[in-house]
């Protein structure tokens, strides 16, 4: 689905559920700021978290790795 994304669109929200949503940020998340990537590992995506991952260049370069995980947030926190 990002790959086929309009280049005019800046954001994309992708809501989904386990394990799927925690296994394609893992996947897409090439770098991560910060203690990103731990957070998000400690545990599984509880519900009602969300990781925030950036792209650069055109959505069709979207792919395992492309990715950089800016946040990631879950109610307990």
């Amino acid at each position: 689905m990002l790959n086929e994304t309009p280049e005019d669109v800046r954001n994309v929200v992708l809501i989904g559920h386990n394990p799927s949503v925690q296994g394609l940020a893992d996947i897409l998340a090439g770098e991560a700021e910060g203690d990103a990537r731990e957070r998000m590992s400690r545990r599984d995506f509880p519900t009602a978290a969300f990781a925030v991952l950036s792209f650069d260049g055109s959505w069709k370069a979207v792919e395992p790795g492309a990715g950089t995980l800016l946040d990631y947030w879950a109610p307990s926190e």
